[in-house]
């Protein structure tokens, strides 16, 4: 893992998300990037970043491992949104941060400058306008709502989480293009979405493709779905053979198919468009 931080395969925030799962706490997690840092031919500027986030982020461990115990397999019979608002519920209540993107440790700041990057990468893609009307489909704590907002006309945000879902009221107030609401009343919402975003929601369903296609009524024509990591067990092949799947049996172009976009993050991308 740090050989390929150091090589620039994987992001620094990565590369102490993992440190962190991986080791028993900071000097052990620390021992080893000096040690990597020391070796020929593994990046050290890219190591010596991850040294300095590690010294700015003494938390680390610490959040990312209240956060992954907060979340348990789902039980057998139970709904997969009943499970997941109440494993959301918990980690908010830990972390609203970290509990949607454990690589920012619960920092705002580095949180923001991660969904800054996403929403910079949106607008070059010219998928988000003046006029455009967004769906954030499993929304968290707003933060790409909150982001998107000046760039388009209007921002539906939904999740299935209460406490998400009111983390995300207080940060979004004053904004009156952005509305929130649970996400089991989409069917009620009216009208159609030029872009219908999901950042990370994919992987906590079983089958993400069945999610996706409940999706495609609420996409106007010309419009785009954008999926943000697919699955974290199958693999980036099996991912894009999901992806590819999907988007024949749909007749969607696909856009993109599986790329990584991103410089703070690791996440996949899966842009599929509607046909006109």
């Amino acid at each position: 893992m740090l050989r390929r931080c150091g090589a620039g395969e994987i992001p620094v925030t990565i590369a102490l998300m993992n440190l962190a799962q991986m080791t028993s706490g900071r000097v052990e997690a620390g021992g080893l990037v000096k040690r990597a840092m020391a070796a020929k031919g593994t990046g050290r500027e890219r190591l010596q970043e991850l040294a300095v986030l590690l010294r700015e982020h003494a938390n680390a461990h610490e959040i990312v491992r209240r956060i992954d115990g907060a979340f348990t397999p789902c039980a057998p019979g139970v709904p997969e949104a009943e499970h997941w608002a109440a494993m959301f519920d918990g980690a908010a209540r830990i972390s609203p941060e970290a509990c949607v993107a454990l690589y920012s440790f619960g920092d705002p700041a580095l949180l923001g400058k991660i969904t800054d990057e996403l929403i910079s990468t949106l607008l070059e893609w010219d998928v988000v306008r003046a006029p455009s009307r967004v769906l954030d489909y499993g929304c968290g704590i707003g933060r790409v709502s909150a982001r998107l907002a000046p760039h388009v006309g209007e921002v539906v945000a939904v999740d299935v989480s209460t406490v998400m879902l009111r983390e995300a009221r207080e940060r979004l107030a004053g904004l009156a293009n952005v509305s929130l609401m649970p996400a089991a009343d989409l069917s009620s919402k009216e009208g159609v979405f030029d872009l219908i975003l999901l950042v990370d929601v994919c992987p906590y369903f079983a089958k993400p493709g069945e999610v996706l296609a409940g999706l495609l009524p609420h996409l106007a024509a010309g419009g785009s779905l954008i999926a943000m990591n697919w699955s974290y067990s199958i693999g980036p092949v099996a991912e894009r053979e999901a992806a590819r799947d999907f988007a024949r049996v749909h007749a969607l172009a696909l856009v993109r198919d599986g790329t990584v976009e991103f410089t703070l993050w690791d996440g996949l991308v899966f842009h599929f468009r509607k046909a006109i």
